[in-house]
């Protein structure tokens, strides 16, 4: 132990030394290479190629996709103003990209160092080369097509009324295509002539996905979910599978095999000619935007394939496995959970993420959420070292005893006939006791208990002070949660069997957005105008900030508490005008909020206009600090660790010898605290006199 003498005189020495928060570099992590629906994707070399898709984003990788930019030329739109329908290289030189709902219809001839306008042939879907002279646009009126590298076009297909869902071509002449003139009316066309003359060859079902095997094998699918293949051109067909999901997206790789993405996102592999399939690539998600993906491939082996909200995968092995190259997944997010291994979760609408270094990189956990379920994940809860609990917004929980390896979904009771139930939070104080917070649309807010890990469940508790958004628990009994409709804190001493509404200064309608309490009666209050408010008497009074340069249009969106006086909050500008590129910011206090220190001006502006916000964060101390926000975009400050240093800012000096006996446990405890891992110099689960010996061999003093 160290001494107490010691312990006296650094405490009076160092009185009234601030505590600096960590300070890494800022940088996002997801989504990457973007959140946006990814339209079309075209590579002329491993290394080389271009994606293309909402917002005028076009942007080129010139390293296998580990990295991309926006293409020089091409400006991104603000949210949602411009979308670009397919980009197509035939080789590094000559491209093309087409405007779904803009008039952008352009070509290169030097690999992106300048851009040609064509003439405009309406909104552009899908682009096929054949050459560099001879390519097919299919668009909102039908298919053009050009014989001169894209310097003029001319009508292959036209139809009256109704549009083109998908092409195909074997070569310059030889093309077949679905057609609908209604969701109830589809025709399968054929040409053999580079489009002069088509011939009905199928009509009456969905055809989707159209794609050659060889020049007479033809697979397409249905909404049903058949696979259908044809070995004469379109003549005749058999449903040769229904497992797969329909069709999405196909390729050709060569005589033998075939791929498709189904609309979950999972892949599938053909090498009989589409005659058997294997699943290749379990779904990640379910289609839930109106996005036009697309599936190339470079050669036999090596091939990309699209989706919605930034989706991107790639497969080096004839499209046998699939990884996903992209970070993430664009959707908005509720929550957002660190561990201080580096194991992590975002979960949010449709959204569920898992990360195993600190957020480096995400992979998706989205078909836990189901289809059977509320799809809605509203927040992370943790208890102890290994329980990971999620509620998902309509009707049951998600619960994990191992950190996120496997998970067990319960159920809640169903509602009364006639009412509609959402699930908005759930807190857990041990493995076994639990708490979910929500609401009937219809009348009034409801609690349900457990007192065995989620299997069952008690309740609901319903009170009629309106909708509960937040709650959480201190122990079986004592708790505090926050009401929608009028921003009252609602608190009980009895597990909810009763409950008292405690006011909070300016309350109106969804003014209150967040709750976070370090003790019974030490909490705060986040929401719009900017301010914080804070109460030490158990809600019964509050007292008003404003953390710096957040003004009356900003938003305080969440908090992270440490203790009773330190404490992180992230709040977003929101500006009723414009919705890209709104600054963020995190604040950290050391004094329970009497004041507050900005952690970076406009931290997370981003030059992704669809960047908009932050509404979730999570710190560990010493380590970093994560937010998500709109477009399922995490941005994290993560501070390299250096032993000894328990404020995280980049020294050791007399601030951490008086944080180090806090953190003093004696010899063989057996664990030590997430913010004192700093101190344990020899990683023997303990903080003793051994590690102050190494401490003092480690001071470097404020730098």
């Amino acid at each position: 132990m160290v001494s107490s003498t010691l312990g006296v005189a650094l405490a009076a020495f160092l009185s009234t030394c601030p505590r600096a928060a960590a300070q890494g570099t800022w940088h996002r992590q997801s989504t990457l290479p973007t959140g946006e629906h990814i339209n079309g994707v075209s590579f002329v070399t491993p290394q080389i190629g271009y994606i293309a898709g909402e917002d005028e984003m076009l942007m080129r990788t010139t390293d296998g996709g580990a990295t991309w930019s926006q293409v020089p030329g091409w400006e991104r739109f603000s949210f949602y103003e411009g979308r670009l329908g397919d980009v197509f290289f035939i080789d590094e030189q000559n491209g093309w990209v087409g405007g779904a709902f803009t008039y952008q219809f352009q070509r290169t001839t030097d690999g992106g160092a300048t851009w040609q306008d064509m003439p405009y042939v309406g909104a552009v879907w899908q682009l096929e080369f054949l050459s560099p002279q001879v390519g097919y646009a299919r668009t909102n009126s039908g298919v053009f097509k050009t014989t001169d590298g894209g310097a003029s076009w001319s009508i292959a297909f036209q139809h009256s009324s109704g549009a083109v869902a998908s092409m195909d071509w074997w070569d310059a002449d030889r093309g077949i295509l679905a057609f609908f003139a209604t969701f109830n009316d589809w025709t399968l066309y054929r040409t053999t002539d580079g489009g002069q003359s088509w011939q009905q060859v199928q009509s009456g079902l969905e055809y989707y996905g159209v794609s050659f095997v060889d020049m007479n094998t033809v697979i397409w699918g249905t909404f049903a979910g058949d696979i259908c293949r044809s070995t004469d051109f379109g003549s005749s067909f058999t449903v040769v599978t229904t497992e797969p999901l329909g069709i999405y997206a196909s390729a050709g790789i060569d005589a033998d095999s075939v791929a498709i993405m189904d609309f979950d996102y999972a892949f599938w592999i053909s090498d009989d000619a589409g005659l058997t399939w294997s699943l290749a690539h379990e779904g990640i998600t379910f289609r839930v935007a109106e996005s036009f993906p697309k599936m190339r491939f470079l050669d036999a082996q090596r091939g990309w394939a699209t989706g919605e909200n930034g989706l991107l995968w790639e497969t080096t092995d004839g499209g046998h496995t699939w990884i996903q190259l992209s970070q993430g997944m664009g959707r908005t997010p509720s929550d957002i959970l660190m561990y201080p291994d580096g194991r992590g979760f975002v979960a949010g609408n449709l959204l569920f993420l898992r990360t195993d270094d600190f957020g480096e990189h995400w992979r998706s956990l989205a078909p836990l959420i189901g289809q059977q379920g509320g799809q809605l994940i509203k927040n992370l809860d943790t208890a102890g070292t290994s329980t990971v609990a999620t509620v998902d917004g309509r009707a049951s929980l998600l619960i994990s005893q191992d950190r996120g390896d496997a998970w067990q979904r319960y159920d809640l009771p169903d509602p009364p006939p006639g009412f509609q139930r959402y699930l908005e939070w759930v807190d857990f104080i041990d493995p076994n006791v639990g708490f979910i917070f929500g609401f009937y649309l219809e009348c009034c807010g409801v609690v349900y208990s457990t007192t065995d890990g989620g299997a069952t469940w008690q309740g609901p508790a319903i009170f009629d002070h309106g909708e509960l958004q937040y709650g959480q628990m201190f122990d079986a009994n004592v708790g505090v949660a926050l009401l929608a409709n009028n921003s009252d804190m609602m608190r009980t001493n009895d597990g909810w069997a009763t409950a008292t509404t405690r006011a909070i200064p300016f309350s109106t309608a969804n003014s209150w957005q967040r709750l976070a309490f370090a003790t019974p009666t030490v909490g705060w209050a986040g929401g719009y105008y900017g301010r914080i408010a804070r109460t030490t008497d158990a809600g019964d009074s509050w007292t008003i900030s404003t953390p710096p340069g957040a003004h009356p249009d900003w938003a305080i969106t969440d908090f992270h508490v440490i203790d009773s006086q330190e404490i992180y909050a992230v709040g977003t500008q929101n500006d009723q005008n414009t919705v890209q590129n709104l600054p963020v910011r995190v604040w950290h206090s050391t004094d329970g909020g009497a004041t507050w220190q900005s952690l970076g001006h406009d931290v997370f502006h981003s030059d992704d206009p669809s960047f908009t916000s932050a509404d979730a964060m999570a710190v560990l101390p010493g380590q970093g600090i994560w937010t998500a926000g709109f477009r399922g975009f995490v941005v994290s400050n993560v501070v390299p660790i250096i032993p000894g240093d328990l404020d995280g800012d980049g020294d050791v000096d007399l601030v951490d010898f008086a944080s180090f006996l806090d953190c003093v446990t004696g010899p063989g405890a057996g664990g030590v605290p997430q913010a004192c891992t700093a101190v344990d110099f020899d990683n023997d689960q303990d903080v003793d006199f051994a590690d102050y010996r190494l401490l003092q061999l480690a001071f470097t003093g404020s730098l």
